[in-house]
């Protein structure tokens, strides 16, 4: 309770983002770097952490600019916040998490009434109902949706898991994103010859339509419907494992496209513990000088890259170089600070799986 009244009087003396007007949209290049310590431990330091909570609360009470959905639909939205509206419900989560973690109630409460199962219910219909022309982060968005929905009945009152409506939301979208993960294929692009008569392998994407990304969602939300367990391991038997074979078997396999924000391959190894265990990211370069909206995605990408060794100093000593780096995760609300704190907090959750 002590770390949730500091964390929301930081939060009030925090400086007002910037609007899309006043945003240059680039994150610039800082000074040279100081030389610190490598941390010993593979957790953040209390105070990078602490800054990261900080970033997403502030975020929640920025509803422009926002590219989130609803408001293209002309609907109102209690996700309007964090510049889009995925964001906005992945800092939801996180700030759960969080509470529920430190076992803070009063903080869980602040979060969920923010949450209240009408508005939800809004939510649901908004998804489900949009045009086909803002599809365009799906099925990521709603996969994350799921995943606050199962957070939220981790906590009390309301949001507990016996909660009949939440119960109804959650079965409801578990079905739907099942069904659609049943009637795809895996790659999401399948291999077909170019103008030239030369075949374009099949590509694993690491966007918002990649198939493994809404699976290893679905998962970790651990589904309440009575079929989704069995229908979880049966795609897991039918499209992931030849999938991966697939993968394993092609050195070229995954060549990660500039809008990619995920590495599949991490991906592979968040989803089955041996291949964790063994997991190398590669050789790692520096961080980019900057950033800007068109070629922010790499920043999620050299991360997600190393989510399989979360929990280990190898972990820590990269995010270390990152968490140095202010402008790439805490700076330009447009460009990083609207999703980075939000990517950083899943390292430290899959550090706790």
């Amino acid at each position: 309770m002590i770390r949730f009244a500091l964390l929301l009087g930081a939060c009030m003396l925090l400086p007002e983002p910037r609007s899309a007007e006043q945003d240059p949209q680039v994150a610039a290049a800082p000074a040279a770097r100081s030389e610190k310590a490598v941390p010993e431990s593979a957790e953040p330091t209390d105070a990078a952490l602490t800054r990261m909570l900080e970033l997403m609360r502030a975020g929640l009470y920025v509803p422009k600019p926002s590219t989130a959905f609803p408001v293209k639909m002309k609907r109102e939205t209690i996700f309007d916040g964090s510049y889009d509206w995925h964001s906005c419900v992945i800092a939801h989560w996180a700030l759960l998490v969080q509470a529920r973690i430190d076992d803070d109630p009063q903080a869980s409460q602040w979060v969920r009434t923010r949450l209240a199962i009408e508005d939800l219910e809004h939510e649901s219909e908004t998804l489900i109902l949009r045009p086909r022309k803002l599809l365009y982060t799906w099925p990521y968005d709603e996969a994350w949706f799921v995943m606050l929905l199962s957070e939220l009945g981790r906590h009390p009152a309301e949001g507990r898991q016996d909660h009949p409506r939440l119960l109804k939301l959650r079965e409801l979208h578990e079905d739907r994103l099942l069904s659609a993960l049943e009637e795809r294929g895996f790659p999401e692009r399948q291999a077909r010859e170019n103008a030239e008569g030369e075949t374009r392998p099949a590509r694993y994407v690491g966007d918002y339509t990649s198939w493994l990304w809404t699976y290893l969602l679905l998962r970790w939300s651990e589904p309440v419907s009575a079929q989704g367990p069995a229908r979880l391991a049966a795609l897991r038997e039918t499209k992931l494992l030849p999938g991966r074979a697939t993968f394993d078997a092609r050195e070229d396999a995954f060549r990660p496209h500039p809008y990619d924000f995920l590495w599949v391959p991490a991906l592979f190894a968040l989803e089955d513990p041996a291949r964790r265990s063994d997991y190398s990211p590669g050789k790692l370069g520096p961080w980019p000088a900057e950033v800007s909206l068109r070629d922010v995605h790499v920043l999620g990408r050299e991360l997600c890259r190393i989510w399989p060794l979360a929990g280990k100093p190898a972990y820590a000593e990269r995010v270390a170089t990152l968490l140095e780096r202010e402008d790439l995760w805490a700076g330009d609300f447009t460009v990083v600070s609207h999703w980075m704190p939000q990517f950083l907090y899943l390292g430290r959750w899959f550090g706790r799986q």
